[in-house]
């Protein structure tokens, strides 16, 4: 059984407070609220691949994301059409199953739609930080820019007015993969240093904001 960390613990709690209330209104306050909780769980997600690293193979780290981020996806993806199937029989209305179908494998209209990004971005995360420490730092500075790179290339790809809805699909899984893959690599240089300097918690929440105010 994996030791629990309190203050990573700590982070996940406020991140979820902060989920909450970022869809509880749409004033400036809840945007920039909403804005900011999904990178701190993101940032916390990278620091403690980097630390599983230490005991555990790259190969026990993909299953276990399987498990959790790609089964959970496809699972409350069928429950949510079951339900509404169920709905539309008891109000007797139509039940569009290919919206539904479009729905799961379309994921930027997915309640859910960050967890295949955060999957492949796992990935790249586990590729690049297992290099050899040598060649470690150049990789990761080179995937961080090329990440920059594609991010700005595939959001003009999405917005060109003949885009098609497959290649808007897979621009923004791409994008949005490449944002999260940098916010991994951030929290683990962060995390680190503010675990060697022994700050408080709460620099570590003004450090989330300043990291996504800069992207």
């Amino acid at each position: 059984m994996e030791k629990r960390v309190e203050w990573i613990d700590s982070i996940k709690g406020l991140a979820i407070i902060l989920v909450v209330l970022g869809h509880c209104g749409h004033s400036i306050f809840f945007n920039a609220v909403y804005y900011i909780h999904l990178p701190i769980f993101i940032i916390v997600s990278g620091y403690i691949i980097s630390l599983q690293l230490n005991y555990k193979s790259s190969k026990e780290i993909i299953r276990r994301r399987i498990e959790t981020i790609i089964w959970s996806y496809f699972t409350f993806g069928m429950m949510r059409c079951v339900l509404i199937g169920l709905k539309c029989a008891i109000l007797r209305t139509n039940f569009d199953i290919y919206n539904e179908v479009m729905l799961i494998i379309g994921w930027e209209n997915n309640a859910n739609w960050f967890l295949p990004p955060l999957f492949i971005a796992s990935i790249i995360f586990l590729v690049v930080n297992n290099k050899q420490e040598n060649t470690k730092k150049l990789s990761i500075l080179l995937s961080i820019i090329s990440c920059l790179v594609l991010m700005v290339l595939f959001r003009n790809f999405a917005s060109t007015e003949h885009s098609s809805w497959l290649l808007v699909q897979n621009t923004f899984l791409i994008a949005r993969s490449c944002a999260f893959y940098i916010f991994m690599q951030l929290g683990t240089v962060f995390c680190v240093w503010l675990c060697k300097n022994k700050k408080t918690i709460f620099c570590y929440y003004f450090t989330c904001i300043i990291v996504f105010v800069i992207l």
